[in-house]
């Protein structure tokens, strides 16, 4: 191609063959997306500096990321496998739950996936641990912490340590179970 390696962006409402791909000047762009280490003049004009390596860049920094999801999504498999599941028959419900949470919720893929990951590994339940990372989000929403904090704090009360609520201002009768202590985190943040 005349610029090289291109990568397209898919799913832009409104746009089609957008690319990105080498380029150091607005003429050689219409439309496209070009990446630069530096701005100059280039052909008495504003433009990037050293846009081959720019993009060179940018697509080991994608190869890194997208072995980084692979293997969290590795671990989610693992810890549903561990949990006594059949990956093949969990793997879309689990997929599915990801997309929603990353599209509804704002939550990252790379968020989302270790929090499941180590919820599946305290319940032993996939279906039970979907539900349980969607509490951990409102929560994380509704205290201004991360996911991960929240995804701890949950995984503690699931296995019944109902003794971590009382810094989040939620007391229990002596005794509570841990169905009784998620229910009142769910009560208290739900929607956040």
């Amino acid at each position: 191609p005349r610029f090289g390696k291109v990568y397209g962006l898919k799913s832009v409402p409104g746009r089609t063959d957008i690319l990105i791909h080498a380029a150091n000047h607005e003429r050689q762009l219409l439309g496209c997306i070009a990446l630069g280490r530096a701005v100059g003049i280039v052909l008495g004009i504003n433009g990037v500096m050293s846009s081959r390596d720019a993009v060179a860049g940018f697509m080991a920094d994608i190869a890194r990321e997208g072995a980084k999801d692979v293997a969290a999504m590795e671990a989610v498999r693992v810890a549903t496998e561990n949990a006594g599941a059949s990956w093949e028959d969990a793997e879309g419900q689990i997929s599915a739950y990801i997309d929603k949470m990353r599209d509804t919720a704002s939550i990252a893929d790379d968020k989302m996936k270790p929090a499941l990951a180590n919820l599946i590994a305290v319940t032993g339940d996939y279906n039970k641990s979907m539900g349980l990372a969607s509490l951990a989000a409102d929560i994380a929403r509704g205290r201004n912490i991360d996911l991960a904090s929240a995804t701890n704090l949950v995984g503690k009360v699931a296995m019944g340590n109902v003794g971590a609520l009382k810094k989040f201002g939620i007391t229990l009768e002596e005794g509570a179970t841990a169905t009784e202590a998620l229910a009142a985190l769910q009560q208290k943040f739900a929607g956040q």
